[in-house]
């Protein structure tokens, strides 16, 4: 089974709960290699640790099971959120004809297998295993000094950009889905 085709099912999480999506019991994982040309594990930092982690959260290593057991909760979460951003897209298309000249937003993240990830991880105050991942379709718009590696080095931030650009944190323990968050469009 293909990691990334699960990545399609993503729930918008600002302000509701915690989602526990279950992977499905056939999926046996086994250690394989990790596929990094899309990929870059980076290090815990310092104001990570107070943003997207617990201020006493601590850097830890993922194994590649974890990775992959990572991967599918992101494409269930992925494939959730289109199920999702698809209503907001009818109800766009609809105000386009109330308002001509106006136009229909679709939020939904398209080809999920070609967005770049950045991984961090770390353990919480229970010792539970979190991961902070950002997502982002393309390399060049943020890009100082035309630096190809500097996705695998630094954090991407980046403002606006829609659906191109999204992060989540995940529990691995509880494989649990914390938030997930698109950017906005401008």
């Amino acid at each position: 089974m293909n990691p990334y085709l699960l990545l399609l099912t993503f729930v918008l999480t600002v302000g509701k709960p915690k989602q526990h999506l279950a992977l499905p019991h056939s999926v046996h994982m086994q250690a394989q290699q990790v596929d990094t040309s899309k990929l870059a594990i980076l290090n815990l930092e310092k104001n990570l640790a107070g943003r997207y982690f617990d201020e006493d959260a601590k850097p830890v290593v993922l194994t590649p099971d974890e990775i992959e057991k990572a991967n599918l909760l992101i494409s269930e979460a992925i494939s959730q959120y289109n199920a999702d951003s698809e209503k907001i897209y009818k109800q766009n298309l609809a105000n386009t004809k109330k308002y001509p000249g106006s136009v229909a937003y679709d939020p939904k993240i398209k080809s999920p297998s070609g967005y770049y990830k950045q991984i961090v991880a770390a353990t919480n105050a229970k010792g539970e295993k979190e991961v902070w991942v950002n997502c982002f379709c393309k390399l060049d718009d943020w890009r100082p000094d035309n630096d190809k590696s500097y996705w695998r080095k630094n954090i991407v931030r980046v403002m606006d950009g829609g659906s191109c650009y999204f992060n989540l944190k995940i529990n691995l323990t509880t494989e649990t889905i914390i938030w997930f968050k698109v950017n906005g469009v401008s």
